[in-house]
């Protein structure tokens, strides 16, 4: 009804649909744990521990509405996940359970963000060996096909408890060191390969 109650019409246009603000970059925890400090991380929910072992895992979701503006468009029109993010999920997880340190980081393929849909993400923890070195892996798979989709690996990590007890021999502080030998580079000058 109108302001003085009468009925009024509908326009006849179909009704515009613009959305002028950010999607919400709020990710529900997929998991309520006490470990660790449980702060809050852009990738990853809380940790759960697994039955029967001191392994861990890690869930997160990822989709393009969530988490757009951490990915990057590659030359290739498809949209990654950078490297860099992927890194900080594991060291956020390895911080969760008291490791300080990576001691060796790889990755594997590359993590697709699809233009619809979501990603799952699981990092999982590994027992702790006779030195305390725990590896790490970080897999995902699209959401909307999860079922007998498998999972696709895209980083490993090996991450220790404690700092090493022995600073670097190196000093930076004086530079160049005081036993580096001088190189003569004025052969390379204005070299700009074989003709």
């Amino acid at each position: 009804p109108g302001a003085s109650g009468m009925p009024v019409d509908l326009p006849t246009y179909a009704f515009q649909h613009t959305r002028y603000w950010l999607g919400s970059t709020h990710q529900r925890p997929t998991a309520h744990s006490d470990l660790g400090t449980g702060a809050a991380h852009p990738l990853l929910g809380p940790a759960v521990e697994l039955p029967g072992a001191q392994s861990l895992l890690f869930t997160g979701r990822i989709s393009p509405t969530t988490h757009g503006r951490l990915a990057e468009r590659t030359g290739a029109g498809v949209t990654v996940l950078p490297g860099a993010a992927l890194a900080d999920a594991l060291l956020h997880a390895a911080g969760e359970i008291g490791c300080e340190r990576i001691d060796e980081l790889a990755f594997h393929e590359p993590l697709v963000i699809p233009e619809r849909g979501a990603v799952q993400l699981r990092v999982e923890v590994g027992e702790p060996d006779e030195d305390g070195l725990r590896v790490m892996s970080l897999h995902s798979r699209r959401e909307n096909r999860a079922q007998g989709m498998p999972w696709t690996s895209h980083a490993r990590a090996v991450v220790a408890a404690e700092q090493d007890a022995d600073p670097p021999s190196w000093n930076l502080d004086v530079w160049p060191p005081l036993d580096a030998d001088p190189v003569d580079v004025t052969a390379l000058d204005g070299a700009d390969g074989p003709d």
